[in-house]
């Protein structure tokens, strides 16, 4: 199965050697590297927040960027 193929490299490998092959190919991320990712950053989508009994926490951003209305994430979940 592929599974098994997959497991004999690192991601950072397969995702060489598909791309050298001329596959288009893109890593899938974990949570914790989708929001540290520095894209993921620069487009603003983890908010830094005070929550008023939980202390500092993240949130995700909007999505959603006009230059018009710009978005803010100004208060956390309940």
């Amino acid at each position: 199965a592929i599974e098994g193929v997959l497991a004999t490299g690192t991601k950072a490998e397969w995702t060489a050697r598909l791309a050298a092959a001329g596959v288009p190919v893109g890593p899938v991320h974990s949570l914790a590297e989708a929001l540290a990712h520095p894209q993921t950053l620069a487009r603003g989508m983890v908010a830094d927040l005070m929550h008023a009994q939980a202390g500092p926490t993240k949130a995700i951003g909007s999505p959603l960027h006009f230059s018009a209305t710009p978005t803010a994430i100004t208060r956390p979940a309940p």
